[in-house]
């Protein structure tokens, strides 16, 4: 009889690509459906942000964001936790499942495996 070899763990940096990979797929799904739930002013806060000169003035976007509880257009509700959270975990699982892996550690021939058995 032949045992199974010891198990060879995969690096931090080919985790980290692997996990990289996986949000700009995850990215790729959920930026069409934001915007086509949403509309592009679910975008327009994040475009002042990044328009911020100063500090102060970073503060201040943020200061005034802090006040408003619901805008029409913002990216919130039950609608926003199922494209946000839900259905990209349920991807995930669906993967773990099916592949033993997500689309970025079946780029490194990487699968997922029970500690106890391998």
């Amino acid at each position: 009889m032949t045992q199974d070899p010891a198990p060879q763990y995969v690096g931090f940096w080919a985790r980290t690509c692997a996990a990289l990979i996986d949000s700009l797929l995850l990215l790729m799904i959920i930026l069409p459906l934001t915007i086509f739930t949403y509309g592009w002013s679910s975008f327009e806060f994040l475009g002042d942000l990044l328009g911020a000169t100063s500090v102060e003035e970073l503060i201040r976007l943020l200061e005034s964001r802090e006040t408003v509880v619901e805008e029409p257009g913002a990216f919130s509700g039950a609608i926003g936790f199922l494209v946000s959270w839900v259905l990209p975990a349920i991807a995930v699982v669906i993967f773990w499942i099916a592949k033993q892996a997500t689309p970025g550690k079946m780029v490194f021939s990487a699968v997922i495996v029970d500690a106890t058995s391998g």
